[in-house]
């Protein structure tokens, strides 16, 4: 066997006796602790982008995102924009409300059952459909330079 071979089995040989010694969830918030900055670091910059371009198609601010009491118009611009951040990142919906200053995962469950409605409507709708695809094409060439 060569010796990084040798290696690679010793510190997984030791992993797993950490693992056993201090429990699988300790070692697994170790981790995300560990880690956690460069996943937040990339989902706060793609959330970011997102944010800002589907604020500029809807010709509002991003500050006006977080209100508490919307009008229709920001609550398209909100709604498209959750539905952004869900598809394109791999977080929680509460981790998606906080990104709007809410503490309530109700707000995301909302924004996908109107887009989910949207779709079935789709000659209403064809506007935000056709915003909807212009922005996912910006995010994917966006998230691609960040890799």
């Amino acid at each position: 066997m060569l010796s990084d071979e040798k290696e690679t089995l010793k510190v997984i040989d030791q992993f797993c006796k950490t693992i056993k010694k201090i429990g699988a969830k300790r070692v697994t918030k170790a981790l995300y602790e560990l880690y956690k900055d460069k996943i937040e670091d990339y989902d706060l910059r793609v959330v970011n982008f997102i944010k800002e371009n589907v604020c500029l198609n809807f010709l509002v601010s991003e500050s006006s995102l977080n209100k508490p009491y919307l009008t229709a118009d920001l609550f398209v611009c909100r709604s498209m924009s959750i539905v952004l951040i869900k598809k394109h990142l791999d977080l929680k919906n509460s981790q998606i409300a906080n990104f709007f200053n809410k503490n309530n995962h109700t707000i995301v469950s909302h924004a996908i059952t109107d887009f989910q409605n949207k779709n079935e409507r789709i000659k209403e709708h064809k506007l935000f459909l056709e915003i909807y695809a212009k922005l996912d094409n910006e995010i994917l060439k966006f998230k691609e330079t960040l890799k």
